[in-house]
């Protein structure tokens, strides 16, 4: 899949990956959108080809346990809400960046389409090329 995506969509890129991690995926995939490219834009098009994608959910720190005292205390746990703002920097990796449903590769392959994959990011591709506004081209 990294390759399908390394070849057919440079408008996302892998997250880098620190020496010796060998973790996969489990049910969402992260990638960095390019710079020249929106996350909107790229999600649009990988739906409208039939990848299950989006944007990432909010950050934990923005969960109800920790932006509602009410439910802290009711379940019984301290907890020190954070101030609104102070994770700046997961807000800044959050936007920039787009999640792919794994759910997919675990799935038989369609009789009909061998190369599913292939098709839909090559679809993806052409529907972002399409869409990027004059503004933006080189």
């Amino acid at each position: 899949m990294e390759q399908l995506l390394a070849q057919h969509l440079p408008a996302l890129a892998p997250l880098p990956e620190p020496a010796g991690r060998t973790a996969g995926a489990l049910y969402k995939w992260h990638w960095r959108v390019a710079p020249g490219h929106f996350v909107d834009a790229v999600v649009q098009a990988l739906r409208a080809s039939g990848v299950r994608a989006g944007m990432p959910a909010r950050p934990l720190h923005e969960a109800p346990l920790f932006t509602e005292p009410d439910l802290a205390s009711y379940l019984g746990l301290s907890v020190q809400l954070p101030d609104p703002g102070s994770f700046p920097g997961t807000a800044r990796l959050l936007k920039g960046l787009v999640e792919i449903d794994t759910r997919d590769m675990y799935e038989p392959l369609p009789d009909d389409d061998p190369v599913p994959y292939d098709h839909a990011l090559t679809a993806a591709a052409g529907r972002l090329a399409a869409a990027r506004p004059l503004s933006e081209e080189g």
